[in-house]
């Protein structure tokens, strides 16, 4: 419906300018009502010349009622979503970046096949740009999955402009060039990668803990010392728990 905002706006302003110049220089005066109306009818018609797709809802409701506007309702329906294991013995790393008014992070958690979480991680970043944050989580963590003997990696991002630049599907940033070399270096030296985008619910621990303020050094803390949170997160991703989200619109 943002196209009807911009046409009732631009219709007020070309009326009101109209009818200053009726009022100035052909000593014209139209009523309020009168003004109004003409506005309402310049929408409609203009919205007339091309389908308009909404989703029914009470303020489109509203709108359409108000400004005599005909449309086609879209009907929305939710999506269902649970997390979904890594193949045998590949590791599930859920990569997570913040950006705030006061701070950048970075962090996620790394779990087994089965979903048993084996370690979480977060650290302080210094870029502006969320995607920054986003590569950096998974720059550190394969690199601790590397040095760690871990060479069969499942990535799962909610940043799918993240995922698009790992997986050349978009172009990526040039002060992002080097980091991106990084990344793709150490995948060179993984026996299996898989790079996923998933929706947000399905990374909500990695959510969680990269909003953990830890201060300036990067940290690792183990399922003996997790916050009860997280615990919960964790365990309702392991029992397959339905996450429900509206797609976008």
């Amino acid at each position: 419906m943002d196209i009807i905002s911009k046409l009732v706006f631009c219709a007020t302003v070309h009326y009101i300018w109209w009818e200053r110049n009726q009022r100035l220089f052909s000593n014209k005066v139209k009523s309020y009502d009168q003004i109004i109306e003409a506005i309402r009818l310049d929408v409609a018609i203009k919205c007339a010349a091309f389908p308009i797709s909404v989703v029914h809802n009470s303020r489109n409701q509203f709108l359409t009622d108000n400004w005599g506007i005909r449309v086609d309702w879209k009907v929305i329906t939710q999506k269902t979503c649970a997390w979904f294991s890594p193949p045998s013995h590949v590791i599930a790393l859920h990569c997570d970046g913040s950006l705030t008014a006061d701070r950048t992070s970075y962090g996620g958690v790394i779990r087994d096949d089965t979903g048993t979480a084996i370690l979480a991680y977060m650290g302080k970043g210094e870029d502006n740009l969320i995607v920054g944050m986003e590569l950096l989580a998974i720059f550190r963590r394969v690199t601790l999955c590397i040095g760690n003997g871990l060479h069969r990696v499942s990535i799962r991002s909610d940043s799918k402009l993240a995922v698009d630049i790992l997986n050349g599907s978009v172009k990526c940033p040039w002060n992002m060039q080097v980091l991106k070399a990084y990344i793709i270096s150490l995948f060179g030296q993984l026996q299996r990668l898989e790079i996923h985008h998933v929706w947000r619910e399905l990374n909500q621990p990695a959510d969680f803990v990269v909003a953990i303020d830890i201060g300036d050094e990067e940290s690792f803390f183990f399922p003996p010392d997790f916050p009860p949170r997280l615990v919960e997160l964790i365990k309702d991703d392991s029992n397959r728990k339905t996450y429900f989200r509206t797609p976008s619109h």
